[in-house]
Parts: C-alpha cells; structure tokens; sequence
C-alpha cells in the first residue's frame, strides 16, 4: 500500500487558488459603461461582425457597427461601446490603429483629422490637403488657395452659377 497524500480535487495542478481564479472567465456585469476593447472574431454570412471581448471571456458575439467591417478586419482590435450599457449588445465605434498602421497612413498622423458627424465626412489637414486621381488634382491649403487640374473641368448648377473674386481673368 502506497501512502500518497490527498489532493483537493478543486486544484488539479500546482496553482494557487489566485491563479486558479485568474484564470477563470470573468461573470458578465449587469451594466457596462464607458469603451472596452476587443477584437474582430468573424463575419457572418450576411456580412455582419462578430466579436470578442476578453474583458467578459466572451467570444463571437453579434455587433452593431459603426463603421464598415469587412472579412480584412478580421483580429484586428475594436473600440465597443453598449447599448444601453448592455454588456451582450455591443457596438463597433471603430478600428484600433497600431503606430505601425499610423506610419503607413501618414507620415505625421497629427496633421490629419477625419470627423464624422451629422452625415457628413470632414477631412482636414494643417497645411495642404491634396486630392489626386490620375490627372486630375484639387490642392487645399490652410492661406486659402484652391488649385484645381484637370484634362476636362465641368460645372454644373440647376439654378444660378456665380463667379465672385476680387478679379476674374478668363484664359
């Protein structure tokens, strides 16, 4: 007869009872508030997002979004608000940049500012702010000039179309 000590059959392994509860999914709050942050886990076949949230040790929970999601995005990381603070309900209010993705955007990303709000898309930059395709150019800049070129340049108005400037040269 062999004499083994007794293990408590609650600790399988040689970690503390803190480490056994560290490890364990954490229980869902009855009310989130403020932004967690968690990842895109898939798309559904419908195309909406699904995501996870390792604050709640959930995983693949239905997302409303903001911001269009997109099979790209999935793993990358999430900012989620709640509906009505919700924890089962999140929202995507957008995409986590990492600096890596910042320096591939722009050079300085604190020069440029995309806002949306009231259905409308501003984008604005210290400086200048440059449009191109192909050959045709629209060139904003901060003392108030506006270039524009182009092989063609059309303008329309339904109504009334005016020309106003301090001097208006014509070819």
């Amino acid at each position: 007869m062999d004499p083994k000590p007794e293990r408590s059959s609650s600790v399988a392994t040689d970690e503390t009872p803190l480490e056994t509860l560290l490890q364990r999914p954490a229980a869902l709050p009855e009310r989130v508030d403020g932004i967690l942050v968690g990842h895109v886990d898939k798309i559904t076949p419908d195309g909406s997002p699904c995501v996870a949230i390792e604050a709640f040790g959930l995983a693949g929970v239905l997302a409303a979004s903001l911001t269009p999601i997109a099979e790209e995005h999935i793993g990358k990381k999430v900012a989620l608000g709640f509906e009505a603070g919700n924890p089962r309900r999140p929202i995507i209010l957008g995409l986590m940049f990492e600096p890596a993705q910042w320096e591939a955007a722009s050079s300085d990303p604190a020069s440029l500012n995309v806002t949306h709000e009231d259905g409308r898309c501003v984008v604005s930059a210290e400086d200048e702010l440059e449009l191109r395709c192909g050959e045709a150019l629209i060139r904003l800049r901060a003392d108030g000039r506006i270039y524009l070129r182009g092989q063609y340049i059309t303008s329309h108005a339904d109504v009334g179309q005016r020309i106003r400037g301090g001097s208006v040269q014509i070819n």
